[in-house]
């Protein structure tokens, strides 16, 4: 292997190394006790050299959300894929992201700080290049989605909303809802099962939208049953198996 190989697989080994340790901290402190100086006392490496890869705090951040989006990509690229009509193609991609929500709460903390705090302008240019880049996907792989439900006459937006703009509602509805369960808010207390609530206003804001078929006439937790088997059924296994190893409170579906 020539030496620059060599090198440079050190390097995303090493860089690797200290996301994992960095979800650790957010796990344990939150995201907020995520600082350098806590990295640095918890690897074998100097700040100085923690700094060669990442130029802030916020550029980790940063790379964590990379991940988030990547896995979200991952998951919006299935439920496209998933053989049902259009509306419960996107049924598919809002299961998913609520299994990331699950699955990598520390991923979820990272991305929302960077996202509503404004600190994108923070990350080292190949990050902001590359978080960029990925979030155009997964916005592109949902309006995809969309796009198809108007173009075969499933989904008739009113109000002239186009598919972008119904994708802002979408996203409005979920990061509001998500953000409400993972704070202290004391409406939190209104949300018993936050993946249940999310089911249910989806398929209500879907049906103000005129996406059919409409609730009324389709049984979509048929389609929750077959995405669970069909789409992520190792997501699925994993989270009944951290269901098990911790309380109800803890983990929800």
């Amino acid at each position: 292997m020539p030496r620059s190989a060599w090198k440079q697989e050190e390097i995303t080994a090493r860089e690797s190394e200290l996301l994992g340790i960095s979800r650790r901290l957010i796990l344990k402190h939150g995201v907020q006790g995520l600082t350098m100086d806590r990295l640095a006392a918890e690897t074998p490496y100097s700040k100085g050299t923690i700094y060669q890869h990442f130029t802030s705090r916020e550029d980790i951040l940063g790379a964590l959300c990379i991940a988030m989006c990547e896995l979200r990509l991952d998951m919006f690229e299935r439920a496209s894929r998933f053989a049902g009509t259009s509306r419960e193609r996107a049924i598919a991609a809002h299961k998913g992201h609520g299994l990331l929500f699950h699955l990598h709460r520390e991923l979820w903390q990272a991305e929302q700080l960077i996202s509503q705090t404004h600190l994108r302008s923070k990350l080292s240019p190949a990050h902001r290049d590359a978080f960029d880049a990925v979030n155009a996907k997964c916005f592109n792989a949902f309006v995809g989605i969309l796009r198809d439900g108007i173009a075969c006459g499933e989904l008739t937006p009113p109000f002239g909303l186009g598919a972008e703009q119904i994708l802002i509602g979408v996203i409005g509805s979920t990061r509001g809802l998500y953000g409400i369960w993972a704070s202290d808010s004391p409406v939190q207390a209104w949300v018993k099962d936050s993946s249940e609530l999310h089911f249910k206003l989806i398929n209500a804001l879907y049906d103000g939208f005129c996406w059919r078929p409409y609730a009324r006439d389709w049984d979509y937790s048929k389609t929750v049953e077959r995405i669970q088997a069909e789409v992520y059924p190792e997501e699925y296994e994993l989270l009944a198996a951290l269901r098990g190893s911790s309380s109800m409170a803890a983990v929800t579906t």
